[in-house]
């Protein structure tokens, strides 16, 4: 049975924002780093959604720290609002570098791993 999402009243509105806002809180306590994800694109998604209605241009090459000065001055945002969306925004950076990070160190070791093994391999003939 499918618990009822405290983002119900967001399908009135983009079912898009729904979806993402109910897989962050299903994923709260299970997988965090999904969670963090899903966080960081509902927060563009809704950024996106804002800017389409008051004529702020938004897109693929339009980084969201920009299309957020750019709300912030069209708009004047509310101080806690430009806060939570910037906190939002650093926090997905930081989990995206440290999985690059990882990702790059997993590859080195695996390299590592390969030429040690080809260096034993030789050894042996």
């Amino acid at each position: 049975m499918d618990q009822i999402s405290n983002f119900e009243f967001l399908k009135h509105h983009d079912e898009l924002l729904f979806r993402l806002a109910k897989t962050a809180e299903q994923s709260f306590v299970p997988d965090p780093n999904t969670t963090l994800m899903k966080v960081r694109q509902l927060s563009e998604a809704l950024a996106q959604n804002v800017a389409a209605r008051v004529g702020v241009e938004y897109g693929r090459y339009v980084k969201q720290v920009d299309l957020l000065r750019e709300l912030e001055y069209t708009l004047i945002l509310d101080q806690k609002i430009k806060d939570a969306f910037h906190y939002i925004r650093k926090l997905g950076n930081d989990k995206a570098e440290k999985q690059y990070l990882a990702e790059q160190l997993l590859s080195k070791i695996k390299a590592a791993m390969l030429t040690k093994k080809s260096t034993k391999a030789r050894r042996k003939k």
